[in-house]
C-alpha cells in the first residue's frame, strides 16, 4: 500500500475548471498512483465536495470569500485540524494562507515530510513594503518545508536568487484535463445558435467575475470596438464576468457556465490580452483550457510564456499588447482557414503530449517518492 498524503488547500473544489484545479487535479491523479489521500479544503455550509472520490474531505469551517472577519475563525480551525498531519507520511499545503498557520503550529510536532506548493509567488507580483514583508514569509516558509513544488522554472529561479536551495525545489507546470477540454463540433454549434453566433466569427474570452487584471478587460474592449468598426461579423463571446465597463454591440458577456467545453468549442479563436508587465508563477489555466479544446489562440508574450514549447505561428500566434495587432491577428486567422486549423491542431497535440494532468501526478507521484526515501 502507498503511503498517505494529507492534501491542505483553499480550493472549493466543485467545479473542474478554474483558478484552484491544481490541488483538485493532482489529488485525482495520485489516487491513481495508488496514494490514500485526505483533503482538508473549503466548502461552503452544507456543501461537501463529492467530485473527487475516493478522496475523504475532512472539511474546514466555511470561505473566507473576501469577508476579513472571519479570518481568525478560519486560521484557528485550520490549526486545529492540521494537527491531525501526524497520522500522514505527507503533508501537502497550498496557498500561503494555509501554509503559514500550519508551519507555525507544527513545528517540531509531527515527522510528516511538510511540502509546499507556491501556485505563484508573492514575490513577482508585490511591490514596496508588501514585497519586503512577503520575502520575508515566503523565505521563512521554504526554509521550514521539506520541499517546495513550483508551477514554472520563473519562481524556482526567484527563490534560487533570494537564498532557497536549489535542492528543495522541484518544478511541476500547470496542466489541463484533455478529456474533458477537447473538440466538440456539433455540441459547439448548439450553442452558436442559442447565443445568435450563427455566421458570425467567434472570439472568446474568459474573465473571471471580479478580474484582477482590468487592463487585460480595457484593452478586449478596444479591440472589439474597432472590429466592429472594420470588421464585419465578429463576435466576442466574454465568460466569467457578466459586463466590463461598456456596453459594446460585439461583445456578449454569458457569465459563470457550468460546463466551460461547450462554450469554449462554440468560439472559433480564443485571445489572451494579458499586458508585459504582469507577471504569473505558472501556465495560465485558461490558455491551456483553450489549447486543450483545440482553439488557435492568439497572446502576448506573458500570456504564453510558461508553455515553454508552445512556437509562435505553430501553436499560438504572438500579438503585442495593443489593440491594432490584436485586431490585425483576429483578421489573419478569420481569413485563413487553413492557418486557424494548423495552429489549433498543433496546440491540441501540445496539450495532450506535454501537459496533461496525468503528466503533472505522474511527475508528482515521483518527487514523493523521492522524497519519502531521501
Amino acid at each position: 500500500m502507498r503511503s498517505s498524503i494529507l492534501f491542505i488547500s483553499s480550493c472549493n473544489s466543485f467545479h473542474p475548471f478554474g483558478s484552484h484545479i491544481r490541488p483538485y487535479q493532482l489529488s485525482k491523479g495520485l489516487i491513481n498512483h495508488g496514494w490514500k489521500i485526505d483533503h482538508i479544503c473549503e466548502y461552503l455550509k452544507d456543501e461537501r465536495p463529492i467530485n473527487i472520490i475516493p478522496v475523504q474531505y475532512l472539511g474546514k469551517s466555511g470561505s473566507l470569500l473576501g469577508r476579513p472577519h472571519l479570518l481568525l475563525r478560519y486560521t484557528l480551525d485550520l490549526i486545529k485540524l492540521t494537527r491531525l498531519g501526524e497520522l500522514y507520511d505527507i503533508v501537502y499545503v497550498h496557498s500561503l494562507k494555509n501554509q503559514l498557520p500550519y508551519l507555525v503550529s507544527n513545528i517540531g510536532k509531527s515527522n510528516a515530510k511538510v511540502i509546499i506548493d507556491f501556485h505563484g509567488l508573492k514575490l513577482l507580483e508585490a511591490h514596496g513594503f508588501d514585497l519586503y514583508l512577503y520575502s520575508l514569509i515566503e523565505k521563512w516558509l521554504c526554509k521550514k518545508s521539506d520541499a517546495i513544488i513550483l508551477a514554472s522554472e520563473l519562481t524556482k529561479k526567484t527563490l534560487i536568487r533570494v537564498g532557497v536551495p536549489s535542492s528543495k525545489l522541484f518544478v511541476v507546470p500547470n496542466g489541463v484535463n484533455v478529456e474533458k477540454f477537447y473538440p466538440l463540433c456539433i455540441e459547439g454549434k448548439k450553442i452558436r445558435q442559442q447565443l445568435g453566433f450563427e455566421n458570425k466569427f467567434v472570439v472568446a474570452l474568459i474573465a473571471p467575475p471580479s478580474s484582477s487584471n482590468p487592463e487585460a478587460l480595457e484593452l478586449t474592449e478596444k479591440i472589439a470596438s474597432i472590429c466592429l468598426k472594420q470588421l464585419e461579423n465578429i463576435s466576442f463571446m466574454i465568460i466569467g464576468c457578466k459586463s466590463i465597463q461598456k456596453k459594446i454591440q460585439n461583445m456578449v458577456y454569458v457569465g459563470f457556465v457550468s460546463d466551460l467545453n461547450l462554450y469554449l468549442n462554440a468560439a472559433d479563436i480564443a485571445i489572451v490580452p494579458i499586458p508585459n508587465h504582469m507577471r504569473h508563477g505558472g501556465a495560465l489555466n485558461k490558455v491551456l483550457e483553450y489549447m486543450a479544446c483545440g482553439l488557435p489562440v492568439i497572446s502576448t508574450r506573458r500570456g504564453i510564456e510558461h508553455i515553454t514549447e508552445a512556437l509562435n505561428g505553430v501553436h499560438y500566434l504572438y500579438s503585442q499588447p495593443s489593440s491594432k495587432d490584436f485586431v490585425e491577428k483576429i483578421f489573419l486567422l478569420k481569413e485563413d482557414d487553413k492557418l486557424r486549423v494548423y495552429i489549433g491542431e498543433n496546440a491540441r497535440k501540445l496539450m495532450v503530449d506535454s501537459y496533461s494532468w496525468q503528466l503533472r501526478a505522474k511527475q508528482l507521484n515521483d518527487i514523493f517518492e523521492y522524497i519519502l526515501v531521501k
